[in-house]
């Protein structure tokens, strides 16, 4: 049964329908829930909408109601985070997880359908406040949460346990964009100068590729095409991509010297002899003495910092240092995307600065014959 109700706020008087709407369980049993439809300002609207909302409810009763949909808590668990898992690179799964579980334990026992943009501002506003090594977490941070949120909600959408997804209403917070630290020509001299065989394989062609830190260690010698000058970084059962796209990055002249002498030879990070590859070592281009991955070189990264002397660097400032340089010399925003396997062009603009003195050697061109003594 549907009846009108009125609740008076600071616009004035405003009409709803109540009714009880029935809620189809996972079970297929039958439970209702108090519902209220707004309707208008005026009771005479109202009473209007009513009878055309019982007339509706008489010709199509299934249409009002509602499909229980899923726990949050239980989607999260059961559903997303096992997709995560095969298709995100450990360290990606691992931020997915810890912001998932945060978001768990503040909606609580929701239902998927349940949760609204206003639940969602609320988080954001929670998150905000909570702190991380007695610091408030950035509003990149919580970003971040917010985009793990979203991929939630689209793979509930995908898989047909509801309809719409909440956070497609939800304003990202303003990110602070400082930046980005690379190195300079002379820095790069003097950590060529510096580095030991060891760590010098890792700088160059971290240096000459731009590429991702789990993108180098998962390298394979056969993904390495010398004689074509391209390196193809590809998806396979061992490793992932940010993205989950292949790509191809171009082999400079200046890489492929170096590159042919290192798929051939081995050198002991211990030691730091070089010696000629095993039959076990000819998978992966940075291996361990069995041929095995290596986790990390992160260690022998620092020490050759610290002994350079260069600071306020990390193993990612490889990347930033590929790209700056690329902009500085005049290549095109979006072939640095391509290069670096970017998503969206948003994301690489951040070394839009860079090409400012670039720009104003091609908007000088434009004198409209200044320099001819036609003005």
């Amino acid at each position: 049964m549907a009846f009108i109700k009125s609740k008076e706020g600071k616009k004035g008087i405003t009409y709803y329908i109540v009714y009880n709407q029935k809620v189809r369980l996972a079970d297929g049993s039958i439970s209702s829930r108090k519902k209220w439809l707004k309707v208008g300002k005026s009771k005479t609207e109202a009473q209007q909408a009513l009878r055309q909302f019982e007339r509706e409810l008489k010709e199509a009763p299934t249409r009002f109601t509602a499909k229980e949909t899923m726990l949050f808590t239980h989607f999260v668990q059961n559903e997303f985070l096992t997709w995560c898992r095969s298709r995100k690179t450990d360290s990606e799964y691992n931020r997915t997880l810890y912001a998932m579980n945060l978001m768990e334990n503040y909606f609580g026992s929701k239902q998927l359908n349940e949760i609204t943009p206003k639940d969602i501002e609320d988080y954001m506003a929670w998150r905000k406040e909570r702190k991380t090594r007695n610091k408030h977490v950035s509003n990149r941070t919580v970003n971040i949460d917010l985009i793990y949120l979203s991929q939630c909600f689209k793979k509930a959408i995908e898989w047909d346990v509801i309809e719409t997804n909440p956070c497609k209403r939800i304003k990202r917070l303003k990110e602070n964009k400082n930046r980005v630290r690379f190195f300079s020509n002379d820095e790069i001299t003097l950590l060529m100068k510096t580095a030991n065989p060891y760590i010098e394989r890792f700088l160059i062609v971290g240096l000459s590729t731009g590429m991702r830190l789990n993108e180098l260690l998962n390298l394979k010698i056969c993904n390495i095409d010398i004689p074509g000058h391209v390196i193809h970084i590809v998806n396979d059962d061992s490793f992932q991509t940010k993205n989950g796209r292949n790509r191809d990055i171009p082999i400079s002249s200046f890489l492929s010297v170096y590159l042919q002498v290192y798929v051939k030879t081995w050198v002991n990070p211990r030691t730091l002899e070089t010696d000629g590859r095993y039959l076990e070592q000819s998978e992966y281009l940075f291996c361990n003495k069995k041929g095995g991955r290596i986790k990390s070189f992160k260690t022998a990264y620092n020490n050759l910092l610290e002994k350079a002397k260069v600071q306020n660097a990390t193993i990612h400032t490889m990347r930033h240092t590929f790209a700056s340089h690329l902009i500085m010399k005049g290549v095109s925003i979006r072939t640095v995307q391509e290069l670096l396997g970017h998503s969206s062009i948003s994301v690489t603009e951040m070394y839009a600065h860079l090409s400012t003195g670039f720009k104003k050697k091609e908007i000088d061109l434009l004198d409209y014959g200044a320099n001819k003594g036609e003005f």
